[in-house]
């Protein structure tokens, strides 16, 4: 009987024990996922953030033969410091949030999404042709203007598009969609 005893204390012990281990790794792994998000996902918008920009940019530049053609889009809020300024960041936070919003609303299932920082946002489109890639931005003005319909605070944007067909440069699109931008930014500022 003692035997037994033994046997039925050292079976439930080794069952508390391993129930006990299941829930220390099931403890871990949600750790790993919650922290593997903060390392690739923007709290504000929950966007992909830089370091899943940066990522996705190495995985295209390592196989450009592998895309027909690549569009880059960078965006840039325009007058985020004065609403910041005159309605505190608040204000700033729900403009870059809404802009974030529309950008994946127009944007989310066509390619890669990411805010680079701050006011900052960066979309890659991948063997999109430029019918589609000029609808999607008129899309994106729709939405834009859907927004500031609604919403105390008016979203205004200014982006720059850069292609390349046959085996793109990502660094290079990157850097022509990034001049644009600041061309259409100085366009804005100029008319004000």
């Amino acid at each position: 009987m003692v035997k037994h005893l033994i046997k039925i204390g050292i079976t439930v012990g080794f069952t508390v024990y391993s129930v006990s281990i299941k829930r220390r790794i099931g403890i871990l792994n949600k750790c790993v996922k919650y922290y593997k998000n903060l390392a690739f996902i923007d709290t504000l918008t929950l966007l992909p953030n830089r370091t899943a920009f940066d990522r996705e940019m190495r995985r295209i530049e390592t196989n450009p033969q592998a895309y027909h053609s690549l569009t880059c889009l960078i965006f840039d809020l325009n007058y985020l410091k004065i609403t910041n300024d005159t309605f505190g960041h608040l204000a700033g936070d729900e403009l870059i949030r809404g802009s974030g919003q529309c950008i994946q609303k127009t944007f989310g299932g066509l390619g890669s999404l990411f805010r680079l920082g701050g006011d900052e946002f960066a979309v890659v489109l991948m063997d999109l042709t430029e019918d589609e890639v000029s609808a999607s931005v008129n899309e994106l003005s729709e939405n834009i203007a859907e927004y500031n319909d609604t919403h105390q605070y008016k979203i205004d944007i200014s982006w720059g598009i850069a292609r390349e067909d046959e085996e793109p440069n990502i660094r290079r699109l990157l850097k022509k969609a990034d001049e644009k931008m600041y061309e259409n930014k100085m366009k804005t500022k100029k008319l004000q």
